[in-house]
């Protein structure tokens, strides 16, 4: 009778035992079968379904599970462990994890990051935002951790900070930039502004863009949607509908939509719109 195909096993040991339950003789197998799983520690803060979350999960979409063992280290429980169960992808909870700068929290939470990193031995950790990136880099670094990667969505400091805060945060993220081997930006302009002010080195900094389907969006796919959604809102044919889509978080700035509708009716005297 043909002997079973072995699964693809991550060491010799586990080869080993294979050989045992199959009665001494080793199934049939192709050198692909002896490729190692890589174990990959994604990190996060909050187990929300937003940007940064949703678009780590199009990278699982496309990870080969059969070489690639995705983990995800976050602060909490919430609809991005709801997904992450869905999909069979394990995940670890690291208490005092917070997105809010608390050094005794951070303190504890740096801690936990070197004992879980430490256990689960990653061949790669990625991290996403400033707060894991901070911690995740460094805690990753000194556990040994063979490859680091972080990814920017927007640094917590800006041109509007006050010049402590931009003196701080700028430094913070030049030496979290020390610990890692690539960072990745989703657009070039942050890019730009990371290497000319020295944050980050040009060899390791990439561009890459997330990847949306551009036709999903298109006008004329969704015609007879769109004028029905209209024709419920009451739209007139000459009326503009602007949408703004996010939560209601201090960070996302919604209170400025007030500000924006000011200089919308200085701007477009006699055009009729809604925000």
């Amino acid at each position: 009778a043909a002997l079973p195909r072995m699964p693809p096993v991550r060491s010799l040991p586990r080869l080993l035992l294979w050989q045992l339950a199959a009665g001494g003789t080793l199934p049939p197998f192709d050198e692909k079968d002896l490729t190692p799983m890589h174990r990959i520690g994604h990190m996060q803060v909050l187990p929300l379904l937003s940007g940064a979350q949703r678009s780590m999960l199009g990278i699982f979409d496309h990870l080969d599970r059969a070489r690639y063992e995705p983990h995800v280290v976050l602060g909490g429980e919430g609809p991005l462990t709801d997904e992450l169960r869905r999909r069979d992808i394990d995940y670890h909870v690291v208490p005092n994890l917070v997105r809010q700068v608390h050094p005794f929290r951070d303190a504890l939470a740096f801690r936990n990051l070197r004992r879980l990193f430490d256990r689960c031995r990653f061949d790669l950790v990625h991290t996403h935002s400033s707060k894991p990136g901070f911690l995740g880099r460094i805690a990753a670094r000194q556990s040994g951790v063979p490859r680091i990667v972080h990814h920017v969505r927007g640094f917590a400091f800006h041109e509007f900070s006050s010049l402590p805060a931009r003196f701080t945060y700028s430094r913070l993220e030049r030496w979290a930039g020390r610990h890692c081997d690539r960072v990745i930006f989703v657009n070039q302009e942050e890019r730009n502004w990371a290497t000319q002010h020295r944050i980050m080195t040009c060899e390791k900094c990439l561009r890459m863009y997330d990847g949306k389907d551009v036709a999903a969006f298109s006008r004329d796919r969704h015609r007879t949607r769109r004028d029905r959604i209209r024709a419920e809102l009451g739209a007139d044919a000459d009326e503009s509908l602007i949408l703004v889509a996010g939560r209601i978080d201090r960070q996302k700035q919604s209170l400025i939509l007030h500000a924006i509708a000011q200089q919308l009716e200085r701007r477009c005297a006699g055009r009729r719109w809604r925000i």
